[in-house]
């Protein structure tokens, strides 16, 4: 594959190679600005707002790209979704809210023009679904407005972001970024564990084929994060927790399954200071069990999960498809008990693709349609690496430095 306009980032046997290292199968994503800042990102291009107001600076302001998740898409080629403050328009240089936004850009071009062809970051924003959004009481205090954590993924080649996970809204998004349909869904009783949890998104959703899932269903997976926090003062820790959740390959899109909790690798295993194994890694903050996935990517029958650990390293977690399956057990099958709550509201699915949900074949197509056009992605590179035993005896999954992606990918 040719690279791409940005020279700093592009992609060769599904391999993505960066300032901040190499990216496998476009999993890694960048975990460092200057990754994606040679492109449209430069603060020459792009300036943005502040934080606060005239009348009080915000004591605490931040710059640049957070949280950038890649994602493939078959036939038009490699995108990036990320968070930022937004551009700083008009005579104030203060942000307005949200204060925090989320921005979509093609990073790789398989096709150069068309409609996806999108060389300049474009903010994503919830179009005629703000107001359900933002809607707020103005005698009650508020505070601002964050973006964050949209996940992409593509269904019968119509670009779809989960803006949150319970209720489980979904946005069918154009190319200019904005939302134009709903589906909403509310499963009460998977989420019922994290009721008292503040849920947040996380990397773009792979499609799982039903001829690879012990549930006989084809299926998206998603994964999703909470933190819980401990301490006082300078020594308050941020503790993150992470969960596979399944959803249904069709509109409305609901969620038929959530796993036990993903175990990643941070600088501390547990909570008790007094304990041996303590790392206090401060920067302005304790981030000695920090740990955020960004990356999600299915390679034949192996999942591989590339998350940032203690805000330090870079972690490339892989499991084959049997192993992620098993973090379901208990959990069979079953989007029933979905209440839904917005079937699809605003501009209506293409004529084509009404007809397809109406004949009740969405997820068998849905899977013919990834699977024709991706051919044999992800084959050629070789699967040179070490592992240990995780969960399961019998079963392989290892964790990778970001160091060992280079012997793995070899030259480029």
């Amino acid at each position: 594959m040719a690279p791409s306009r940005c020279p700093c980032i592009f992609l060769r046997h599904q391999v993505v190679r960066g300032n901040a290292g190499i990216t496998y199968m476009a999993v890694v994503t960048c975990l460092w600005p200057g990754c994606l800042h040679c492109c449209a990102l430069a603060p020459s291009r792009f300036q943005e707002c502040l934080w606060g107001n005239e009348r009080k600076v915000a004591d605490v302001d931040t710059q640049g790209v957070e949280d950038p998740k890649l994602f493939m898409w078959p036939g038009k080629g490699v995108y990036a979704v990320f968070g930022r403050k937004p551009e700083a328009l008009g005579a104030s240089p203060y942000c307005k809210d949200p204060i925090f936004v989320q921005f979509v850009v093609q990073v790789v071009a398989e096709e150069p023009g068309g409609e996806w062809s999108i060389p300049r970051p474009t903010e994503l924003k919830p179009g005629i679904f703000a107001e359900q959004l933002y809607s707020r009481d103005p005698k009650k205090h508020q505070e601002p407005i964050k973006e964050k954590n949209w996940m992409p993924f593509v269904w019968q080649e119509q670009l779809m972001m989960v803006h949150s996970v319970f209720p489980h809204r979904v946005f069918r998004v154009n190319s200019s970024g904005i939302a134009v349909q709903q589906f909403v869904t509310s499963s009460s009783d998977w989420f019922a564990p994290f009721k008292d949890e503040h849920i947040h998104g996380g990397p773009p959703l792979i499609l799982v084929p039903g001829a690879a899932s012990n549930t006989g269903h084809s299926y998206y997976m998603g994964i999703f994060h909470f933190f819980q926090t401990f301490g006082e003062g300078s020594n308050k820790v941020k503790a993150y927790h992470h969960y596979a959740y399944r959803v249904e390959a069709a509109p409305p899109f609901r969620v038929c399954g959530v796993s036990s909790e993903i175990q990643l690798v941070t600088r501390k295993r547990n909570a008790d200071k007094q304990a041996s194994g303590w790392t206090h890694q401060r920067i302005w903050k304790d981030t000695s069990q920090t740990a955020y996935i960004s990356g999600l990517f299915l390679d034949g029958d192996i999942v591989h999960l590339s998350y940032g650990s203690s805000d330090i390293d870079a972690r490339l977690l892989s499991m084959s498809i049997v192993d992620v399956e098993a973090l379901f057990a208990g959990s069979s099958w079953d989007c029933s008990g979905a209440q839904v709550l917005d079937n699809g509201t605003g501009e209506p699915l293409p004529q084509a693709l009404q007809s397809l949900l109406a004949s009740g074949n969405a997820e068998e197509q849905t899977l013919h349609s990834v699977s024709s056009r991706s051919g044999s992605l992800g084959s050629g590179v070789p699967r040179r690496t070490e592992y240990h035993h995780m969960h399961h005896r019998h079963r392989r999954s290892h964790h990778r430095d970001h160091k060992n992606l280079r012997r793995l990918a070899g030259p480029l």
